[in-house]
């Protein structure tokens, strides 16, 4: 998640922002700067009614952050990446070949194997988090 476009901040200033709290409950997230937008850098974990852990596991949810549908997924004042803020971030990290491995997290038995090239050198520490066929 990014932050909404009036309320980016100065791409020379993204440090400041270095940690989101999210007002409604507390938590903290990392944020990273990659080009000239800052990424959370962890899975939101906010629990909403409509919000899920995969496979119903709340050890998941700790771990891996929680599962939503469209509109519970963003703290004020961010919004997931549209498709062309994911290809800047893409081109930012060198094109397709290269931009997964500098963005999934290493050191972790949660991708599969073969993880080659990761390096998570980005920050971003992506992790596959799962999926739910319905969030009705």
């Amino acid at each position: 998640m990014i932050n909404e476009p009036d309320q980016t901040p100065d791409p020379d200033e993204c440090g400041s922002f270095a940690v989101l709290t999210d007002e409604r409950d507390g938590q903290t997230y990392d944020i990273v700067k990659i080009g000239n937008d800052c990424w959370m850098a962890k899975n939101l974990n906010y629990e909403t009614p409509n919000s899920f852990c995969f496979h119903d596991n709340a050890l998941n949810c700790d771990s891996d952050g929680r599962l939503y549908k469209w509109e519970d997924a963003c703290p004020t004042g961010r919004h997931l990446p549209t498709s062309g803020e994911w290809d800047v971030l893409v081109a930012e990290l060198g094109g397709e070949d290269a931009a997964g491995g500098k963005m999934k997290t290493t050191g972790t038995t949660v991708w599969r194997e073969p993880n080659t090239d990761a390096t998570n050198e980005s920050g971003f520490n992506g992790i596959p988090s799962g999926s739910r066929g319905s969030l009705s």
